[in-house]
């Protein structure tokens, strides 16, 4: 159970990592 949260974190991080990227390459293309 531990580590498929730790699992689970990990893949949510390198998600929210993603679009956090593409999110700063938008505001910086269309700024």
């Amino acid at each position: 159970m531990n580590l498929y949260a730790e699992g689970a974190m990990s893949l949510i991080h390198s998600v929210c990592t993603f679009i956090y990227t593409i999110y700063i390459y938008v505001y910086v293309t269309f700024m």
